[in-house]
């Protein structure tokens, strides 16, 4: 009986690590959609006559043999020819159109010779309706990146590089997130050492050929490693009034504008916010009644100021000494120009002037442009 027992259990134990064994094989070897891409011709010398040896044919023969990029007639494929917009929506039609299983035919459609890729594109979600108005115009790097991302799932690109910027394109760059994307897949390489794109530069035959066969064939993506360009930027610039009576230092990012038509002894700048602007001006104490002082200058000042205002308000006065020097801060708000405006005053006085710095902002974060006002009197200086 317990012979028995041992017998059926060996024999039961066999069937399951058989079926495991099994299960485990046909999954190593379970195809994928990229297994659909497969040679349709054959590249051989003298295919195409203005294609010589060397990365421009290891481009070529693989895209042609996989049938994604064709010549264009007489034995032409005009590898340095730039890449049109409809070959690009073509070259990802068919694509997609392999990686789900057909045979990469596109259907024609009455029109041009690519009217029926871009019937299909559309249809399928990889371009939208509107996205462009003449498909016969040059494509530029990232359309190519766009159209070619959304050939296949966006999962299918999967990461073999550690890449988190490129020296130009920023989150702001038309189409950013499928050009980081293919970077990290190695679908992207760039044009230099730091990872270039030139997002706005068309692109080559040859470039688009080895471009699409590293979509349609993962193995053919390329690992790389990105050197960091050093920034040349200066991390701060010091401008100088126009009359050259006195300058201020500030982040680089600053520029200098004449928003509100500066007077001659005034400098107006913008910080990096855009959303705020500074005017800087002086009036000399020499040129004053022996009688003035800051108080009678602020008087002056503030009803000249508000008559630029629509009902103005006009908060507390609050006692400051910034960089050594003691004045007043207070703030002027209301309708200007049809817009709800603040001006935020700092009047400073020394032994030869009375200095002051306007801060003119819509409505916004007050703490950001205290910090940016401080930025500029804290760095004042007479020549």
């Amino acid at each position: 009986m317990k012979k028995n027992f041992f017998r059926s259990t060996l024999l039961a134990l066999a069937f399951v690590l058989t079926f495991t064994t099994a299960a485990f094989a046909a999954d190593t070897t379970s195809k994928t959609a990229f297994d659909n891409f497969t040679k349709k011709q054959t590249y051989t010398a003298g295919v195409f006559t203005d294609v010589k040896s060397g990365w421009i044919e290891d481009a070529v023969k693989p895209c042609y043999e996989l049938n994604l990029m064709n010549g264009k007639g007489n034995k032409v494929f005009d590898p340095t020819g730039n890449v049109t917009l409809g070959e690009a929506i073509s070259m990802a039609a068919r694509v997609h159109e392999i990686y789900n299983g057909g045979d990469g035919v596109i259907d024609q459609a009455e029109g041009k010779w690519y009217a029926g890729a871009v019937k299909y594109a559309i249809d399928k979600g990889i371009i939208k309706a509107d996205a462009y108005s003449d498909y016969t115009a040059k494509a530029t790097r990232t359309n190519l990146a766009q159209i070619f991302y959304a050939a296949i799932p966006a999962n299918q690109f999967k990461a073999i590089n550690k890449i988190e910027a490129l020296p130009d394109v920023t989150e702001k760059t038309e189409g950013a997130a499928a050009i980081l994307s293919l970077y990290k897949a190695g679908v992207l390489t760039g044009s230099d050492e730091y990872g270039t794109f030139n997002p706005t530069t068309n692109i080559k035959r040859s470039e688009a050929a080895a471009i699409i066969t590293r979509v349609a064939v993962p193995t053919e993506r390329k690992l790389i490693t990105l050197k960091t360009k050093e920034s040349t930027t200066p991390a701060a610039i010091t401008f100088l009034s126009k009359d050259k009576l006195f300058e201020v230092t500030v982040p680089a990012t600053w520029k200098e504008k004449t928003t509100y038509g500066s007077i001659n002894s005034s400098l107006e700048l913008n910080s990096a916010n855009e959303t705020v602007v500074y005017i800087s001006s002086l009036s000399k104490k020499k040129d004053q009644p022996t009688d003035y002082n800051l108080t009678k200058f602020i008087a002056e000042y503030t009803p000249l100021l508000s008559k630029s205002f629509i009902k103005p308000e006009i908060s507390t006065t609050t006692a400051i000494t910034i960089n050594g020097l003691k004045g007043v801060s207070f703030g002027i708000s209301g309708m200007m120009n049809d817009v709800d405006m603040v001006i935020q005053n700092y009047i400073l006085e020394n032994n030869d002037y009375y200095i002051v710095e306007a801060v003119v902002f819509p409505k916004a974060d007050k703490a950001t442009v205290e910090a940016d006002a401080l930025a500029i009197l804290n760095s004042f200086k007479l020549k």
